[in-house]
């Protein structure tokens, strides 16, 4: 393998990079043979992308080999309350990588391209305090997942997301479902604080 050579990510990496992502998820959608999993084309993959890099405190990088990419890595910092309800999901003042923040092309060894990402990544995040890191790894991608754990990470927790298809009719007459206002959402965070220890929400 050419040597490889891990920089900051800049915003004229964003088309490779979206790319990259595609090609990571369609090489999933492969691998889950009848699911219903579409892969994103480039054109979605760069959008969230450019939203990703626009946060204000997330830190990119990308991986080059003989002058062509061949991977990144987004970190971005959680620095919610101890107490808030979103520390159920993600530890305070941790760092995540999200589902669509990091690709390794086909071809290059995972385990290798991740571990030269993260450990470039790593050096100013433990400097400013961030010791817990998560990464986001679809269930079929076994290849990932393996990279992942050879660097020392573990599985924190498992997510299942339903269909968006319309829900059924509501089983009482009195019962209403609809989507929260603002002014609400105060007293929606009090209730996933109540239910969240006891859902199985950790695997």
């Amino acid at each position: 393998m050419s040597r490889i050579e891990v920089r900051d990510f800049a915003s004229a990496d964003l088309a490779p990079a979206a790319q990259l992502l595609s090609d990571r998820f369609a090489r999933a959608g492969a691998q889950a043979a009848g699911s219903d999993f579409a892969p994103p084309d480039t054109d979605s993959c760069r959008k969230v992308l450019e939203r990703l890099a626009s946060e204000k405190y997330a830190r990119g990088a990308i991986a080059s080999a003989a002058g062509a990419p061949i991977g990144f890595l987004f970190a971005q910092p959680n620095l919610t309350a101890p107490d808030s309800a979103l520390s159920y999901f993600s530890p305070a003042f941790s760092v995540g990588s999200p589902l669509s923040g990091h690709a390794v092309a086909a071809g290059h060894d995972p385990g290798v391209v991740y571990r030269e990402l993260f450990a470039f990544l790593a050096a100013d995040l433990v400097r400013d305090g961030f010791l817990d890191f998560g990464v986001g790894v679809l269930a079929g991608e076994r290849e990932v997942a393996d990279a992942w754990s050879a660097l020392g990470f573990g599985r924190h927790f498992t997510l299942a997301l339903r269909g968006v298809e319309p829900l059924p009719a509501p089983p009482r007459a009195d019962l209403e479902i609809r989507e929260a206002k603002e002014g609400e959402l105060p007293g929606v965070f009090e209730l996933l604080a109540s239910v969240a220890p006891s859902l199985p929400l950790q695997i």
